[in-house]
């Protein structure tokens, strides 16, 4: 029989610095002010190189201002990639949100260790 692989051996998850690494999220907040986040998350795969998941993207506008904007719905591809070991066992450091209807079109993350 093969050997199975634990959660515990697959990369985690951080969206930003300081926050807790996470196994398969369906959720994250990805800007420090709050006004970038991706919901309802469905990971299709999560391995040792790489994981893909669909969601929705909600960009705030900002306008007036932060406080005050309104958050548009768009559905977006999350691709996460470049699993480094860390204290907490190996991390993503990268991530690509594509929500082509989205203002931002397709946006690629490093994430700092």
């Amino acid at each position: 029989m093969p050997p199975t692989t634990t959660t515990t051996e697959l990369p985690l998850f951080v969206p930003l610095t300081g926050q807790t690494p996470l196994y398969e999220p369906t959720e994250f907040t990805y800007t420090q002010d709050g006004t970038g986040s991706v919901q309802s998350i469905s990971w299709s795969s999560w391995g040792a190189s790489g994981a893909m998941g669909e969601g929705t993207e909600f960009i705030n506008d900002c306008n007036p201002d932060c406080a005050q904007g309104t958050s548009t719905p768009y559905f977006a591809f999350v691709t996460l990639s470049d699993p480094m070991q860390t204290a907490d066992g190996y991390i993503f450091t990268q991530m690509n949100i594509n929500a082509p209807a989205s203002p931002t079109g397709s946006q690629t993350y490093s994430i700092p260790l």
